[in-house]
């Protein structure tokens, strides 16, 4: 993955700068051990294993961005998958994907050219909802030069991995109708490990694929 995008920026760079580059971290990072019944069963490293190895993973690739970008911008969002359990006892700020957010951001405190968000609304009832990234002219209709992404997990749409475009489009034009206090036209989501996109007029909604190599339901899906 790293080595393609800088190929292909590369390659845009002989038309146009591009001096920066945009990460988002859609959570999933790692795999709670709990979070259903039959979990110990499908998991293939312990949790510490996974935080370990994922922030070092995380840490890597930020760090080879920055040989071929003069800024990076990461937003990185928490997802179900990083719960310590299938309980709801446990404060909601203790998520794995968030341990994997901050070791790797400790180990680049001294980048200057590194900025981080990391949304921490530790009271918000659906932990953490989203995060935010305005990016100047990437608006592709007028009046969109000043807007930018909403960037959140994903589990808040119901239905399975084939989840109809209506209940997505339900989803966004209620949040971008006050539900989300920053104006976006982009919308940028993960969860149902099927790469998916759609354009609700001036909205465009994207939902990454998986990059799990194991895990049962990756390879269904």
């Amino acid at each position: 993955m790293r080595r393609r995008i800088i190929k292909l920026t590369s390659i845009m760079r002989h038309d146009h700068p591009v001096t920066d580059a945009r990460v988002y971290l859609l959570g999933d990072i790692v795999e709670g051990e709990i979070i259903f019944p039959h979990q110990p069963h499908q998991i293939d490293s312990s949790l510490f294993i996974q935080i370990k190895d994922g922030a070092e993973i995380v840490t890597n690739f930020l760090r080879q961005l920055l040989t071929s970008f003069q800024r990076v911008h990461v937003v990185a969002i928490a997802g179900n998958h990083g719960r310590l359990s299938e309980s709801r006892r446990y404060h909601p700020e203790s998520n794995a994907d968030s341990f994997v957010y901050q070791m790797a951001r400790g180990l680049l405190r001294d980048e200057k050219r590194l900025t981080w968000v990391v949304p921490s609304d530790w009271y918000a009832i659906d932990y953490p909802f989203y995060g935010h990234d305005k990016v100047p002219g990437l608006g592709t209709l007028p009046g969109q030069e000043n807007h930018g992404f909403l960037i959140f997990h994903g589990h808040q749409i119901p239905g399975t991995a084939n989840h109809s475009v209506a209940t997505v489009g339900r989803h966004i034009y209620g949040w971008a109708s006050g539900a989300v206090r920053e104006p976006f036209d982009y919308a940028i989501y993960g969860h149902w490990h099927t790469s998916r996109r759609y354009r609700f007029n001036k909205y465009v909604a994207w939902c990454n694929g998986a990059v799990e190599s194991s895990d049962p339901y990756a390879k269904r899906s």
